[in-house]
């Protein structure tokens, strides 16, 4: 009897699950970089609700049969987890925006010399003594989101990552 009513069970799960749908899950892969030394390698991956398969931008289908729903125009950004603060700065305790690494005075005193910092080194040879993550966008914010916590559909899709490729793969631009 309990064998009847399992396999019950999984065939009404089943029927129920023929007309999934969700909307589209967001992968946000890469880290912050936290000088000027490392290569922003930050890219999206959009994913199937249903079963988690890499979904193309605009799929409306997965693979699996899923719907693939659309419908949020802006997501939490994933690198500030929606609170729109500098995540290096945030992980270094800088409030400020300056640079963890010099304080925010550009240049590092070792034994009475005052070589500019390696950390917020610009291409000139100065530090500019701002955190290399946050330095476009303002003192302590975001840059992935330009600080304010949420990230549009359109601003994703630009940073997708192919479906089905790794890490080291290069986000696609559009």
């Amino acid at each position: 009897m309990r064998l009847n009513l399992a396999v019950l069970a999984l065939g009404a799960a089943l029927v129920a699950g023929c007309g999934r749908q969700g909307d589209v899950a967001v992968v946000y892969k890469g880290q912050t970089p936290t000088n000027t030394k490392v290569k922003d390698d930050r890219s999206v991956e959009f994913r199937c609700p249903a079963c988690g398969k890499s979904a193309n931008a605009d799929a409306q289908k997965c693979s699996c049969g899923a719907k693939i729903s659309w419908a949020k125009a802006e997501r939490p950004c994933g690198y500030c987890q929606g609170t729109g603060d500098c995540s290096a700065c945030r992980l270094m305790n800088q409030s400020d925006g300056n640079c963890y690494n010099c304080r925010g005075k550009g240049y590092l005193t070792v034994l009475g010399k005052t070589p500019a910092c390696p950390n917020c080194k610009q291409e000139g040879g100065k530090g500019d003594g701002k955190c290399a993550s946050c330095r476009k966008v303002g003192a302590g914010k975001c840059d992935f989101c330009d600080g304010k916590g949420v990230v549009g559909l359109d601003a994703l899709k630009q940073r997708t990552q192919a479906p089905g490729a790794t890490e080291a793969d290069p986000p696609k631009k559009e």
